[in-house]
């Protein structure tokens, strides 16, 4: 029964749960939106394809594709990243 819990907990669903989770979602949403522009409206989809892709990809549950520590003070770190190879050890 244990592995059942823990295996949910590892989902995106149960993050939906989390506070904040509504948050995604919505981003989801506004991302299927810009996607639609693009592809069925043909409304510069060169532009909306690679940002509704970027905003789908980061905001899905469980991605954890965004780290605070890269945007720490509302500007990329690009010193974490300058002259060394990305070895994971900043992401931890």
């Amino acid at each position: 029964m244990q592995a059942i819990v823990d295996f949910f907990a590892q989902t995106g669903f149960y993050r939906l749960l989390q506070p904040g989770g509504w948050m995604s979602i919505l981003m989801i949403g506004i991302s299927l939106i810009l996607l639609y522009l693009a592809i069925g409206r043909s409304f510069e989809p060169l532009l909306l394809i690679p940002i509704a892709f970027g905003m789908l990809c980061t905001n899905l549950l469980g991605a954890d594709m965004f780290h605070e520590v890269l945007f720490a003070g509302g500007h990329v770190q690009w010193e974490l990243l300058h002259g060394a190879p990305i070895t994971g050890e900043w992401l931890a």
